[in-house]
């Protein structure tokens, strides 16, 4: 074959498979956006490694959270988070997504809001947010 034409083909391909796969990264974090969320605020506790730290959710989904926290967490950081809904408790372990400063209505200081994904969840507690999102969207309605 023509070596003259091997690189600038290579090159191509490379920049192809590399806007390819951002493309591919970009649809699948929108994809994830349109999940159905609940506005709830359920306390939960952070365990982290510098210890346990506490808040409260800001929305939920059957995916993840938005926790609301004194304290900050980094991006990509993996914690277990104790879920304290209503009825029940339960432990998630989870990754760190975004986390972001935020002033919660009726305080004056303020918070750091940290959205984070669900990465290891038993199937009991999936289908308990299941119904809960549901039915939290269900009497939104009314």
């Amino acid at each position: 074959m023509f070596p003259e034409l091997f690189l600038p083909i290579a090159y191509i391909s490379v920049v192809g498979l590399l806007l390819l796969k951002d493309e591919y990264q970009s649809r699948r974090l929108n994809r994830e956006r349109f999940e159905a969320r609940a506005q709830v605020e359920w306390p939960v506790t952070v365990e982290t490694i510098s210890g346990p730290m506490y808040g409260h959710t800001d929305n939920i989904s059957v995916t993840g959270a938005l926790l609301v926290c004194l304290q900050p967490l980094y991006k990509g950081e993996i914690v277990k988070v104790v879920l304290n809904a209503p009825s029940r408790s339960m432990v998630v372990h989870a990754e760190v997504v975004w986390t972001d400063r935020y002033l919660p209505t009726e305080k004056y200081y303020p918070h750091n809001a940290i959205a984070v994904q669900f990465k290891r969840i038993t199937d009991a507690s999936r289908n308990f947010l299941t119904l809960a999102v549901y039915d939290y969207l269900k009497t939104d309605e009314n």
